[in-house]
């Protein structure tokens, strides 16, 4: 809870002393300057739901941990039994393939049943074990994917002037450890080495981001994101490892990154 809110809340009480440790999203100290107890009222019960909360001088909204969001019923995990994966299921090839519109054919199609569900026309037995969905799609799980578009253009404002950084010093005991990370790097397409000249040498970012024009992109907030999840009851989680590497860029721009 912000201290903000807890004044607006009790104004001058004093909290109460805590040993919880808090970090941030990049797992920096936060200090916490005590405990309070608040009534939380919801649609889902007539009586007020109590909850302990960690005071920070943070700015923001309150933040509600797993078990006290279960506890007042904002969400609920519903018991899901695990997948055995003693055997690998059989695959069906005898199945007509679905046929979709012509408008409708770069898109992809599942359709669940019973005991099968049929993903682009192709049918899999349920349940799908861990090692099944490794093999069958084996190719979604290897390399550096490409983000659909084409290449993309860095657009540099009039009166960009080109930045050349001095190599950065590396300790003698890690340079093997640059060269294989550079060389992996290049075979994996990533970067590749630059021969002549370069008006650009840029090894700080913000060097290069003060000369970019910015595309204007709308980023919806947690707020939106949340409302579109009202009703949901399955989740997952994603790690989009190297993210940026999957955006490729044009000659041009990549002679100044």
């Amino acid at each position: 809870m912000p201290l903000y809110l807890h004044k607006s809340l009790f104004g001058d009480k004093e909290l109460l002393p805590t040993s919880v440790r808090i970090f941030d999203y990049g797992e920096s100290p936060i200090a916490n300057l005590g405990v309070c107890t608040i009534a939380i009222h919801t649609g889902n019960s007539q009586e007020p739901q109590m909850a302990t909360c960690q005071v920070t001088d943070t700015r923001g909204y309150l933040i509600l941990g797993r078990e006290t969001a279960r506890k007042v019923c904002y969400i609920a995990f519903p018991h899901v039994t695990p997948p055995s994966l003693t055997g690998m299921p059989q695959i069906h090839t005898s199945v007509n393939t679905l046929r979709p519109e012509s408008s409708e054919a770069n898109e992809p199609t599942c359709v669940e049943l019973d005991d099968v569900v049929i993903l682009n026309g192709k049918r899999h037995c349920l349940p799908l074990t861990k090692e099944y969905v490794l093999t069958e799609f084996k190719d979604d799980f290897e390399g550096i994917g490409k983000l659909p578009g084409g290449k993309y253009h860095i657009q540099l404002k009039p009166e960009a002037q080109p930045v050349q950084h001095p190599p950065r010093a590396v300790p003698e005991k890690k340079k093997a450890a640059y060269k294989a990370e550079l060389e992996r790097l290049c075979s994996l397409g990533i970067i590749k080495p630059v021969e002549g000249h370069t008006g650009w040498i840029n090894s700080n970012v913000p060097d290069l981001n003060a000369s970019i024009k910015r595309n204007q992109y709308y980023t919806k907030t947690i707020d939106e994101v949340g409302a579109e999840l009202h009703g949901s009851e399955y989740f997952t989680l994603v790690h989009a490892k190297s993210g940026y590497w999957m955006v490729e860029l044009d000659s041009e721009s990549s002679s100044i990154d």
